[in-house]
C-alpha cells in the first residue's frame, strides 16, 4: 500500500519539476497555484492536491484513496509533510537547507 502512495506522490513531484521555468534562474520557477492530480495506487486511484508559490511546494494533501486502512495510514500521514520539508530547492536537485 505504501508503495502505491509513494508512486502517486513521486508523480506529483515529477509534475512539479515540469512546472519548472528554468534551473538556476532568478525569480519564480513555478506557476503559483493549487494543482490536483490522480494516479493509480495499489488498491485504486489516489488523488493529491499540491500548492505551490513561485519557488517552492507549500503543501501536499491526499484528498482521496482506496488504500487499506492501518497499512497505508503512516505513508498517507507522513509523506506529504516530508515532501514539503525536503523538496529540492530551485529545481536543481540540491536538498533544501534545514529550516
Amino acid at each position: 500500500m505504501k508503495k502505491g502512495v509513494q508512486s502517486v506522490l513521486f508523480s506529483v513531484l515529477v509534475g512539479a519539476l515540469l512546472l519548472c521555468a528554468g534551473c538556476g534562474k532568478s525569480g519564480d520557477i513555478y506557476t503559483a497555484g493549487v494543482y490536483t492530480a490522480s494516479a493509480e495506487g495499489y488498491s485504486g486511484p489516489v488523488t493529491v492536491e499540491v500548492e505551490f508559490d513561485g519557488s517552492s511546494i507549500l503543501s501536499v494533501h491526499v484528498l482521496s484513496h482506496s488504500e487499506t486502512v492501518n497499512i497505508s495510514d503512516r505513508a498517507i500521514d507522513e509523506l506529504p509533510s516530508q515532501i514539503v520539508a525536503r523538496f529540492i530547492c530551485h529545481c536543481c536537485w540540491i536538498p533544501c537547507p534545514a529550516k
